[in-house]
């Protein structure tokens, strides 16, 4: 099946259509069902059986989608892809009475290609949807004429009873809305829909969760996710009064002349040129350090990750923060998990319920976070994804001993 698209042509006088033209090439077999769907619409030579199992010998090339029906319209099967060839299908449950029974195998075929996808068939009935959920049969219209009147015809008759919608709704425009006088029989399609609606409402179905989705981050992070260090200490509060500026500027000039005299006296004492004394003076100031024990951690240079959630993730942002100060860290060793020997340090004893436990020790320097790896039984019993220890849970029985035993305690 060929389609060409012809676009608002013109001819020898410059005349043009000003509209878009679809012709429709059909090539095949008299058999193919697609290609002549008025005259190859029956054939006995379309289902066999093999091994007790229907299969079916396609001729139908050009079609994109088939699905089939064993039990006359009754159900049909899901729509599958057209390949060509023999196809295997499964009988369909049928129910029904002795008379409405038939005999031997019988198949319906339904074909679907993209190309005629348009014209589209529908038809009228006065019944609407039946208990069933099927279509009432009982009085049913269509237009066999194609004069815009609705006619009914007699079961005799060969000819389908349906409505054709030869012509695709024109740009800008997404469906055909139709209209039925119930009085006169007169049908009229009118055009609905707006394409340029449709694509924005789409474009904001698409933007607005992402906008949305990265608004609600990034407030997120601005209002609970960030660590801020104050290295400026707290601010001064100044005046703009002149006489608030002169007198700010005569106190620096005192103190700084105060400082001169006093350094040159210290130096004069101490024998040495004030000089070096006050360059001295202006070492600057030892790094400050700060103690941080967690059971998550992450050695990024070890690729050691243990669990890292809510209350890991802030000490996480801690580490990568405070590279002004000297961070040490002090993590134990979890089960499961390879720790390079880096730094072994002295073990440490530790007693707890008349009980002494041995703790060994080791450093790891990473830029300026030294890590203090605590490596004993009782941390190893946790995993990598379960740092945390299991909650205690105390019985009746436990309890009742556990009162007693601090009551003999306290007599």
């Amino acid at each position: 099946m060929h389609t060409v698209t012809v676009r608002n042509t013109s001819t020898v006088g410059k005349f043009y259509t000003v509209a878009t033209d679809h012709f429709l090439f059909r090539i095949g077999k008299q058999d193919n069902p697609v290609i002549f769907p008025r005259t190859a619409n029956y054939t006995l030579g379309l289902l066999h059986m093999e091994n007790g199992r229907f299969y079916i010998s396609q001729q139908a090339a050009g079609a994109d989608l088939f699905r089939y029906s064993t039990n006359w319209g009754s159900s049909w099967s899901a729509w599958q892809t057209y390949h060509g060839g023999n196809v295997t299908i499964d009988r369909q449950f049928w129910s029904g009475t002795k008379r409405q029974a038939w005999k031997a195998e019988h198949i319906i075929m339904q074909y679907w290609s993209e190309p005629a996808e348009w014209p589209t068939k529908f038809y009228f009935n006065v019944w609407g949807i039946n208990r069933d959920g099927k279509p009432d049969s009982t009085f049913v219209y269509g237009d066999i004429n194609k004069d815009g009147v609705l006619d009914r015809m007699p079961p005799s008759s060969l000819a389908e009873s349906i409505v054709n919608v030869t012509a695709t709704p024109p740009k800008g425009y997404l469906s055909y809305r139709i209209i039925l006088d119930d009085g006169t029989y007169n049908y009229r399609m009118i055009l609905a829909g707006s394409t340029a609606v449709q694509i924005a409402i789409f474009t904001l179905l698409f933007t607005i969760p992402v906008l949305t989705g990265f608004f609600a981050v990034w407030s997120f992070m601005a209002g609970f996710y960030q660590v801020k260090t104050n290295t400026k200490g707290i601010a001064i509060k100044r005046s703009i009064l002149p006489i608030a500026f002169a007198k700010s500027m005569f106190y620096n000039r005192l103190n700084n002349s105060n400082v001169a005299a006093t350094d040159e006296k210290r130096a004069v004492e101490m024998g040495v040129d004030s000089l070096e004394l006050t360059t001295a003076s202006q070492t600057p100031p030892k790094r400050p350090s700060v103690l941080i024990a967690t059971l998550e951690y992450d050695i990024e240079d070890w690729g050691i990750k243990i669990k890292i959630g809510g209350l890991g993730v802030m000490a996480q942002l801690m580490g990568k923060n405070l590279g002004h100060q000297d961070l040490i860290w002090i993590a134990p060793c979890v089960g499961g998990v390879d720790y390079p020997v880096d730094t072994p340090a002295e073990s440490i004893k530790v007693t707890i319920l008349d009980q002494a436990y041995v703790i060994a020790v080791q450093y790891h320097v990473l830029n300026n976070i030294t890590y203090v790896l605590l490596d004993a039984p009782v941390f190893r019993k946790q995993t990598k994804a379960e740092p945390y220890p299991r909650a205690w849970t105390i019985s009746k029985a436990q309890s009742s001993t556990l009162r007693g035993t601090n009551a003999s305690r306290r007599s």
